[in-house]
C-alpha cells in the first residue's frame, strides 16, 4: 500500500492480522482522533489474539485470570468474560468429567459429576451420572441374579432395573 494514508496503512495491517506495528498518533487534529482510536482497536486486538492464544489449551488449567492490562467495555468486555471462563472454568469442568469417567473403566461406580457447569457441559454432567446411575443399578441386580443362581441354586432369577432401555433392558 504505497502511497497510503496513515488511516488505509494501519486498517490494512489489521485487516490482514497484523498487529505488530503500533500506530503513530500524528497530523492534524481530526487524523490524530482517528489514528488513536486505531491503536486502541489495535492493542485490544492485541490483547484478545494474546487471551485465545493462552486460551487454547482447555487442558491445562491456570489460576491467572485474563486480563488485557487496561479497562475494557462493551463487547470487550464481554470477549473477556468468556476468555476468563475458557481459562479457569472450563479446564477443571473436563477434569472432572474425565475422572469420573476414568472411574467408571475401572469398575468404580460410587463417583459422580460434582462441578456445577452450564450448557452443553451441564447436558453431558447430566447424561453421565445417569449413566453412572443406571450402571451402578445394573450391575447390583447382575451380582444378585448371579448369587442367587450360583450359590442359592436358584434358576429363573430374574432382573429388576427400572429406567432403561435398549440392551440394557433386554439382558
Amino acid at each position: 500500500m504505497k502511497n497510503a494514508s496513515p488511516i488505509a496503512f494501519h486498517l490494512e495491517r489489521l485487516a490482514e492480522g497484523d498487529f505488530s506495528m503500533p500506530v503513530e498518533v500524528s497530523g492534524d487534529e481530526q487524523t490524530k482522533i482517528k489514528l488513536h482510536a486505531l491503536e486502541q482497536i489495535r492493542i485490544n486486538l492485541v490483547w484478545l489474539a494474546q487471551g485465545l492464544e493462552d486460551s487454547t489449551d482447555v487442558t491445562h488449567k491456570t489460576e491467572t485470570p485474563v486480563s488485557l492490562g487496561h479497562e475494557v467495555k462493551g463487547s470487550w468486555k464481554d470477549i473477556l468474560a468468556d476468555l476468563e471462563f475458557l481459562n479457569l472454568e472450563l479446564p477443571s469442568q473436563i477434569k472432572s468429567i474425565s475422572e469420573v469417567i476414568e472411574s467408571i473403566r475401572v469398575g468404580d461406580l460410587s463417583q459422580n459429576i460434582e462441578i456445577e457447569p452450564r450448557g452443553e457441559i451441564l447436558e453431558l454432567k447430566n447424561t453421565i451420572n445417569t449413566m453412572v446411575e443406571n450402571l451402578s443399578v445394573f450391575s447390583s441386580e447382575v451380582t444378585r441374579v448371579a448369587h442367587e443362581v450360583g450359590t442359592e441354586g436358584q434358576l429363573g432369577g430374574q432382573a429388576y432395573v427400572v429406567g432403561v432401555s435398549g440392551v440394557w433392558d433386554q439382558l
